[in-house]
């Protein structure tokens, strides 16, 4: 009832009649009206132990009372729990320990069951602060081994560093120290390219004619390391004994050989021709010439012998009735209707002999075909004999190319080459041709030179 002695209610009616309704009087029964709490920082939740009872809401004020931080408006239970060791959505429970916390701003922590720092990729966890156990950096190739390798180091995780590994994505692939090219064959598989310089036996001089020059080879060959290499330097051809009258022998070849496959064959240079009452000069041809040119003798026309070819031997001098020998052999020696010596044929390693007995022409220089000695000449001349011819392998299991260079008259061929050192010359009147010289590099290193022309020498590529 209203009249003056009634108690004034939250109600919206002056119940006891002194003007004044529900919080304009000062005798309101609050009871009757709500509880509100302050909101201090504006985020729709207010202080529990900051309230007052009111008919109507005051100003700054809110119906909540949960905000458990009142001064800082990311603080409250409509906050979203993130990692930074506050409670922020006021449920009591902190980072970790709270359900609802927002994974995302956790950081991935991975099991070290190894205890060397490095986790494995696949345990891993969502965690605000670092799980026993747990470390922060992943990649470990075995986490039952504290000594294996990381795939920061070691992307295949194959025990082979990065830098150290020919496919860091492959765990089959080879490694550098194996492999140098990465090509996926060992370096002590791979091919070496060794490369050979040859120069055969200059022929030996007849009596009052010279010897014909030495045929040159050269090749360049894919070669596996491990490899034995057979080696043969020719010696010069023997020279005239002067109180004979006869011709000299025939040069001995140069070649190299890998068991039964020649790699290169040098001819040697012919014997010069004996004298028979006049004194022609009539070389000995010079040896080993490419296809189509044949190594050139000197002296009187026709009477010298030519070298040989690549696919032939030499011809024998004029007025001679040597032929060509076979495959590395030295030419058979001429004479002139078999009524006189024959020259000597060149032979490895040491070189055909001279003629014998007088006048006989000189012998024909040993190489791929073997050249042919020259015969007593019907004009008294006992002419030289022709060279020996060259080979170089070309393809083959060793993937070789090289070339030949023919002698010519006294002077082998190539004979610019400061390595040559002498090599191949043609003897001088009764004597000796000068010894041939193989040389042989691998990977574009330093030269070796062989010049033992006594017996086979064995060359291992490294």
């Amino acid at each position: 009832a209203v009249h003056p002695a009634a108690t004034e209610l939250c109600n919206g009616i002056d119940d006891d009649c002194d003007g004044d309704v529900d919080d304009d009087d000062r005798d309101v029964d609050t009871s009757t009206g709500a509880l509100w709490y302050y909101d201090g920082d504006g985020d729709g939740y207010g202080d529990a132990l900051d309230f007052e009872w009111a008919c109507t809401q005051p100003s700054g004020t809110v119906a909540d009372s949960s905000d458990c931080d009142d001064g800082d408006d990311d603080f409250n239970p409509g906050a979203t729990e993130v990692c930074n060791g506050d409670d922020d959505d006021c449920d009591g429970l902190v980072d970790d320990d709270d359900g609802s916390l927002d994974t995302g701003t956790a950081d991935t922590w991975y099991l070290d069951a190894d205890g060397d720092g490095y986790g494995e990729t696949v345990s891993d966890t969502l965690s605000c602060d670092v799980p026993p156990s747990y470390v922060a950096t992943d990649g470990d190739c075995d986490d039952g081994d504290p000594s294996s390798t990381v795939t920061a180091e070691d992307g295949d995780c194959d025990g082979t560093l990065t830098a150290e590994d020919c496919d860091d994505g492959d765990p089959s692939s080879t490694v550098v120290a194996e492999d140098d090219d990465c090509d996926g064959t060992l370096t002590v598989d791979e091919p070496r390219t060794v490369e050979f310089k040859l120069w055969a036996g200059g022929g030996g001089g007849g009596t009052n004619q010279r010897g014909g020059g030495a045929g040159y080879a050269t090749t360049s060959c894919a070669i596996t390391a491990g490899t034995w290499i057979t080696v043969k330097v020719g010696g010069g051809g023997e020279g005239a004994v002067a109180s004979n009258d006869n011709g000299g022998g025939g040069g001995g070849r140069s070649q190299v050989a890998i068991d039964s496959t020649t790699l290169a064959i040098a001819g040697g240079g012919g014997g010069g021709g004996g004298w028979r009452g006049t004194n022609n000069i009539v070389d000995g041809g010079a040896g080993g010439g490419t296809d189509g040119v044949q190594g050139q003798p000197t002296g009187a026309s026709p009477n010298g012998g030519y070298g040989g070819t690549s696919s032939a031997g030499g011809a024998r001098g004029d007025g001679g009735n040597g032929t060509a020998g076979a495959a590395l052999q030295g030419g058979s020696g001429g004479s002139y209707g078999g009524s006189v010596g024959a020259g000597g044929a060149g032979g490895w390693p040491n070189g055909g002999a001279g003629g014998s007995p007088s006048y006989g022409g000189g012998g024909g220089g040993d190489g791929y075909y073997g050249g042919g000695g020259g015969g007593d000449y019907v004009d008294g001349t006992a002419s030289g004999g022709g060279g020996g011819s060259g080979y170089v392998l070309s393809g083959g299991a060793y993937v070789c190319s090289g070339s030949l260079t023919a002698g010519s008259g006294t002077t082998p061929g190539n004979s610019g080459d400061s390595d040559r050192d002498g090599a191949g010359d043609g003897g001088g009147h009764n004597s000796t041709g000068l010894g041939g010289r193989v040389l042989y590099r691998v990977d574009g290193g330093s030269w070796t030179a062989l010049t033992n022309t006594d017996s086979d020498q064995s060359v291992l590529i490294p």
